[in-house]
């Protein structure tokens, strides 16, 4: 029997009115974020053109292939330009035309001569391809032919060609 009171008693403390226990629910706030995303676009080239050893009676060398990426979020127009092929001592005369670099972006993998529908590298900026932000790398192509200048006639060595890849954000 005492048990049997005990829950009685305990029923009546629960239904007594207005004295019902309620579980407390959490209360919260929100907290809001902005940002202003700008655009922006970076052209990053990779790979590089080793043309090796070369001799004016080959003919062109092989393909080399130059990788560009724009790791931005708008599209951006590349510009491509090129110095006349020197040695690395300042005083040096020009070796060869900038001229002698050629580029597509289509392969063509000639080995005795220039693909036809490649261009003439210049020192000027020439418009190359417009680059879609975070789109997959878009390969170029480049062939080198020996062409020597007239006044470099005898000569045997290293040269060197630095070709700029400049964008601007579409």
């Amino acid at each position: 029997m005492k048990n049997l009171s005990i829950v009685l008693a305990i029923a009546a403390i629960m239904s007594i009115p207005g004295s019902m226990v309620i579980p407390q629910a959490f209360a919260g706030t929100d907290a809001l974020g902005t940002v202003n995303v700008l655009g922006a676009c970076e052209v990053v080239a990779s790979g590089g053109m080793a043309y090796g050893s070369l001799s004016p009676l080959q003919g062109a060398s092989a393909e080399q292939t130059v990788n560009l990426s724009n790791s931005g979020n708008l599209d951006s127009t590349t510009l491509v330009a090129g110095s006349d092929w020197d040695q690395t001592t300042p005083a040096a005369p020009v070796e060869m035309l900038v001229g002698t670099t050629h580029y597509d972006l289509a392969s063509d993998n000639t080995q005795n001569g220039y693909d036809n529908n490649k261009t003439p590298l210049t020192i000027t900026p020439a418009s190359l391809t417009t680059l879609i932000g975070q789109a997959a790398a878009t390969p170029t192509f480049w062939q080198l032919e020996v062409l020597l200048e007239a006044g470099a006639s005898g000569f045997e060595g290293a040269i060197e060609q630095t070709v700029t890849f400049s964008f601007s954000c579409a």
